[in-house]
């Protein structure tokens, strides 16, 4: 059996929603994960997951490095259902781009996926990772999905009636005996508890911290460091019984960010310790948007995000403003 996957048009779907005010993009378009489907046991799938991107962030400002992205990457794969709970998947991807006569990444895919229980299950290998991680902005930057789409490691999955959980290791960069360079890995732990799933108000409390290390014992120079980013918060979602003026749902979450630097030599220009508040509104609506064909925007979000002043007290030709509040790639 041959499933061809959505061709997602990145640049119309930012040109379509660009009309409406967008504080914080709904990533849940592009959490459709290859790996997340279930079939019979002795059943082999072909997926094939491609991505057109053109993203623009030349601001002329001191807090994102202007630079534009045009490109695609395509993630053919194979599933084999080796049983009920056991699933093999295999394939790579590749990362194109454009104005470069080469793939930036070319890379194998390759999991298994064990289901120990309906609720729980262990994946060994390519991750459900990046978005699926479902992390806000702040924390895990949305431009990952271009040049970090494929992470490797372990994950234990978690998914029950009030309860998601997230426990992942990617592992990016492995090292051999006197290697100049340094292992490089992330550890995240992610957790939602969801207090109702009916009525008309419903209340969640989500809690994720990551760590970002880079060392090693075998390898020589280089400091060993590790950075802590944590957040906690309240969801509040207004679900009416029937859609109210094309409204489906409105919701109002409250985020509370910290940042640790655990390391014995300080290496980033910002104080070992700090935090921020980030406030969202996102709004489920069915609103028609002519241009010039009719298409539906289904959700848009403002969000408000506060610093504690801390995080402006660096060098501005040598810092990154977002380094110390989300785990950039090295």
């Amino acid at each position: 059996m041959i499933r061809i996957f959505r061709h997602i048009l990145f640049f119309a779907l930012v040109g379509v929603r660009g009309i409406i005010a967008y504080g914080q993009e709904d990533n849940s378009f592009f959490t459709d994960s290859v790996f997340k489907s279930s079939r019979p046991a002795g059943d082999l799938n072909f997926h094939f997951n491609n991505l057109n991107f053109f993203k623009n962030n030349e601001y002329f400002n001191n807090l994102e490095e202007g630079m534009t992205r045009p490109g695609y990457y395509v993630l053919p794969v194979f599933q084999y259902q080796l049983s009920g709970k056991t699933r093999i998947t295999a394939g790579g991807i590749f990362l194109k781009y454009s104005g470069k006569k080469v793939f930036d990444v070319v890379e194998p895919v390759f999991s298994v996926n064990q289901m120990i229980t309906e609720k729980f299950r262990i994946i060994f290998g390519s991750l459900e990772g990046n978005l699926n991680h479902q992390l806000p902005e702040p924390v895990f930057r949305f431009e990952n999905i271009f040049d970090e789409n494929i992470e490797n490691g372990l994950q234990f999955l978690y998914s029950g009636k009030k309860l998601r959980s997230d426990i992942w290791l990617n592992w990016e960069n492995f090292i051999e005996t006197n290697d100049t360079d340094q292992e490089r890995f992330t550890v995240g732990i992610s957790n939602k508890y969801r207090f109702n799933e009916t009525g008309l108000v419903r209340f969640s409390l989500p809690a994720t911290i990551l760590f970002k290390h880079r060392g090693g014992q075998i390898n020589t120079g280089a400091y060993l460091q590790t950075l802590v980013n944590s957040y906690t918060g309240i969801e509040a979602e207004i679900v009416p019984e029937k859609n109210c003026l094309c409204l489906s749902s409105l919701a109002l979450s409250c985020y509370v960010f910290g940042f640790k630097d655990l390391s014995f030599h300080y290496e980033i220009c910002f104080l070992s310790f700090h935090k921020g508040c980030f406030l969202r509104f996102p709004v489920d609506h069915r609103i028609l948007v002519c241009l010039p064909l009719l298409f539906p925007a289904r959700r848009t979000a403002f969000s408000v995000h506060i610093d504690d002043q801390s995080l402006h007290r660096r060098s501005k030709e040598t810092a990154d403003f977002k380094t110390a509040i989300q785990p950039q790639p090295w």
